[in-house]
This record gives structure tokens, C-alpha cells and sequence, in this order.
């Protein structure tokens, strides 16, 4: 059987991103974990010593799946389930696990169906990036070395034959250049980062003063916490990572006499579950324009290399920087479109500032 718990804190169940409840024989709640506060939008100083119906209102199906875990002496599981919370339907999927600790008699777990969409759409995420990056890195070092060489062969080139041929040598010279420029970019997120105490504030200040002065059909709108403690981020990584999304956002603008506007916003967020885990604390980063939006076609692969919004002067590397940058800090991104509204979010955990 699983072994008690005894209180709040210094358990594993803290961080669970699955909502355990553990109830007594009564079926009076005696802990709910963080995930479960998130869940049935209640505290656990709200609801410890409450019926479990308060949080859970079909009770005569869950009291008859706890008999039911009761006489197989085993989880009984329940898939799908519509359920009611704070008189809104969602579908879960929940388990009843007998114990035979003094204090509690079933062990509760509940996962939502989105969070469980969600964690797949994560994990799919993730194995995407680290493909992308491989073949990325690999891409570059065999491209990088043969590009080097066209590039100093066309300049010995310029130095030995006519004039009339320069146009085309310079041409060659230059889409090296380029090249090799991209190269550069692909590489670029290998590098080792180097955390240090910043305010993220001033990384966004700087994107948001050095884009503006180049857009300036764009408006910009902050609506900061200036409260957000500093946190221990690579501020390189972390400003190419801002400065790629509000770049993006900015070409998105296809009008110049329209109305167009970018918000950038910071706030604090508490109990967030990404990557399977529950975290504390963490600053989140939202970017949003009123824009075409991303096509609809494109939108399932935005973060693939080489995958553009139809920009003609882009190479379709930026979003994908962008996620391994953000990667790099455990952090987390993701984006909603439709014409007219655009949102990237960026979560990065606090939990590195307060380790080291």
C-alpha cells in the first residue's frame, strides 16, 4: 500500500502535475495537492476536512466506484468521465486507490483530458526540437567547411582576373556570405548559455527601443509587473528569443495605414503545469499583435526549420531559435492565432533563481 502522508509539505504529491485528494472513510478531504487546488479551484485550507462532495458533486458515482476499489482491493479507473467543477463540465479521467493508513482511507487522482492532450502536444513538441536540432547542427558542420572554401577561392578569384568579371564574383562572394551568415544561426543555439541575475524588463525595453526605431508604423504597448523579481536567465539567449517573436510579429503587418499595434505583457503565475511537472512560480512573457495571424495550414509545424508565414524575407529559422532558446531555460512556449489576434506566450520558471 502507499505510504502515508502526513502533511502539506515535504511530499512527493506536491510535485505531481496529476491532482491526488486523499479522503478519509467518512470521505472527508484530509489533502488535496497542488495540481488539485488548480483543478477543483479550491485551497487546501478551503476544503481539508470537508465533504468530498464540496469539490466532487456526483458523489453516489465516486462513493460507489470507492466500494468498488474496496472489493477488488485494487485501483479502480475511470476514463473520460463528464464531471462538474465550480458549474463548469469537464471531462476527466480519475482513479480510486484504497489505503489502509489511519488518516486516509482512498487515494483520489484526477487528470483532466486537455492536460492530458496537452502534455502528448508537449512531449511531441519536445522530440520535434530535438530532431530539428540534430539535424540542424549536423546540417551546418557539413555545410559550413565546403562554403568556406567557395567563398576564399572567389576572393583569390577577384584578385587575378579582370574587372568586367566582378559583378559576378562579388555575387558569389556575397550569397556565400549569406550562407554562411545562416549557418552562423543554425549554431548559434549550441552555445553554452550563461546564466545571470536579470531583470527581464530591461532585456524587453532593449528589443522593444531597438525594433521600434526600425518599425515605425508599429505601436507598442507595455503593461508590466514590475514586481517580477529578477531571475537567473543566459540575457543573450533570452533577448534574441524576445527580439525573434516581436520581429515576427512586426512583419506580420501587411498594411501600413491600419492601426497596428503589439502588447507585450509580464506577469507572475502561480502553480503552472508544463513539461509534466507542477511549477511554483513562474514569469510569463505574452507578445500579441492584431495582425493577419498565422496561416492555418502552417500552424501545426511554425516551430519547424525553414517553415515561414509566408514572409518573403525570411528564412524560417527565427521561431525555431526561439524554442530552443527557451528550452535551454526549462521553459515553455506556445501561441494562439486567428486573424486579428496573435499571441506568443513564454513561461520561464523561477525555480533555477531560487536554486542557485
Amino acid at each position: 500500500m502507499t505510504p502515508p502522508i502526513k502533511s502539506k509539505t515535504d511530499n512527493e504529491l506536491e510535485q505531481l502535475a496529476t491532482s491526488v485528494v486523499l479522503i478519509n472513510k467518512d470521505y472527508k478531504i484530509k489533502y488535496i495537492n497542488p495540481s488539485g487546488e488548480i483543478l477543483f479551484h479550491s485551497s487546501h485550507n478551503q476544503i481539508k476536512n470537508k465533504h468530498i462532495k464540496e469539490i466532487f458533486y456526483d458523489f453516489d458515482y465516486l462513493k460507489d466506484t470507492c466500494q468498488k476499489a474496496l472489493e477488488k482491493k485494487s485501483t479502480y479507473k475511470e476514463h473520460d468521465f463528464p464531471c462538474m467543477i465550480k458549474d463548469k463540465e469537464k471531462r476527466i479521467t480519475f482513479s480510486v486507490t484504497p489505503s489502509e493508513d489511519t488518516d486516509y482511507k482512498f487515494i483520489l487522482e484526477f487528470t483532466e483530458m486537455d492536460q492530458i492532450l496537452k502534455v502528448a502536444k508537449e512531449e511531441r513538441m519536445l522530440i520535434q526540437q530535438k530532431a530539428n536540432s540534430e539535424l540542424l547542427r549536423n546540417l551546418a558542420h557539413e555545410i559550413r567547411n565546403p562554403l568556406g572554401g567557395i567563398k576564399g577561392a572567389a576572393q583569390l578569384l577577384k584578385q587575378q582576373i579582370k574587372d568586367e568579371y566582378d559583378d559576378f564574383i562579388n555575387i558569389i562572394i556575397g550569397e556565400s556570405q549569406r550562407l554562411q551568415d545562416l549557418m552562423d544561426g543554425l549554431m548559434q543555439p549550441y552555445k553554452l548559455p550563461k546564466f545571470e541575475n536579470t531583470n527581464i524588463h530591461e532585456v524587453i525595453e532593449k528589443v522593444q527601443k531597438s525594433l521600434s526605431a526600425e518599425f515605425q508604423n508599429v505601436g507598442f504597448v507595455r503593461d508590466y509587473d514590475i514586481s517580477l523579481p529578477e531571475t537567473k536567465i543566459d540575457k543573450d539567449k533570452i533577448y534574441q528569443a524576445i527580439y525573434n517573436l516581436i520581429r515576427n510579429a512586426c512583419q506580420a503587418f501587411k498594411k501600413i495605414d491600419t492601426q497596428n499595434i503589439i502588447k507585450i505583457t509580464t506577469r507572475a503565475e502561480r502553480k503552472v503545469i508544463f513539461h509534466n511537472k507542477l511549477h511554483h512560480t513562474v514569469i510569463a512573457i505574452s507578445i500579441e499583435d492584431n495582425g493577419p495571424g498565422i496561416n492555418p495550414e502552417i500552424q501545426d509545424k511554425i516551430f519547424f526549420p525553414l517553415v515561414t508565414n509566408n514572409k518573403s524575407d525570411g528564412v524560417g529559422i527565427g521561431l525555431t531559435i526561439v524554442q530552443n532558446f527557451i528550452s535551454l531555460h526549462n521553459g515553455m512556449i506556445d501561441f494562439e492565432s486567428q486573424p486579428g489576434k496573435t499571441v506568443f506566450k513564454v513561461l520561464l520558471p523561477l525555480e533555477r533563481a531560487n536554486a542557485e
